[in-house]
């Protein structure tokens, strides 16, 4: 049960930073804790909108739902990422939940590299000392502080340990949407043999 309940709180704390800082104070020992991710530096890499050009010369680059609907049919097409979320864990053997998570992960990952190339917010270990300037301190999208060690001086600047490097997409180019607008929100289609 450990690996399933492992894979449904990365989801939910991917999706939700409410539950995200909850499952980083779990971690923590400390059900209070105030969660961060400190960020040193932006990425070398700067961050690409891209839109290709056959979504642009066909108009059907669309909405952010059709975007969203189309970056979730394609993790259900290559990695199978929806029948193995929808699967019930209930019983089942945790090897073979581990072997699936496994190949579900990799094929996710290469996914989600190819639409967003994600890099860490920092190129530094976790665990190592940081010291950051007020601005950067200031910067919630980028920054939060965890606990009480890592409090801002006299003059905003924040010294403490780094627990997670962060996130960020060096590119964000979103799936292009090629069928009829009215099977858009089908993720996979039914098989019959």
């Amino acid at each position: 049960m450990g690996l399933g309940l492992a894979i449904k709180a990365f989801f939910s704390a991917f999706k939700n930073d409410g539950t995200a800082e909850r499952v980083a104070a779990a971690l923590d020992g400390s059900a209070t804790a105030n969660v961060s991710a400190p960020a040193l530096e932006p990425p070398k890499e700067r961050v690409e909108s891209e839109r290709s050009e056959a979504s642009a010369a066909s108009g059907r680059g669309g909405s952010d739902a059709t975007s969203a609907l189309t970056l979730l049919a394609a993790l259900q097409r290559e990695a199978r990422f929806v029948d193995f979320i929808k699967e019930s864990l209930d019983g089942a053997d945790e090897a073979a939940i581990g072997a699936a998570a496994r190949g579900v992960h990799d094929r996710c990952a290469t996914v989600l590299e190819r639409f967003f190339a994600i890099r860490p917010l920092v190129d530094a270990e976790e665990g190592a000392p940081v010291e950051l300037d007020a601005e950067t301190a200031k910067n919630s999208a980028r920054v939060r502080v965890l606990g009480r060690t890592a409090t801002p001086d006299s003059n905003g600047k924040v010294a403490g340990r780094l627990v997670h490097a962060g996130w960020i997409a060096t590119k964000a180019t979103p799936p292009v949407w090629s069928g009829a607008p009215e099977d858009v929100a089908t993720l996979a289609p039914m098989e019959i043999e």
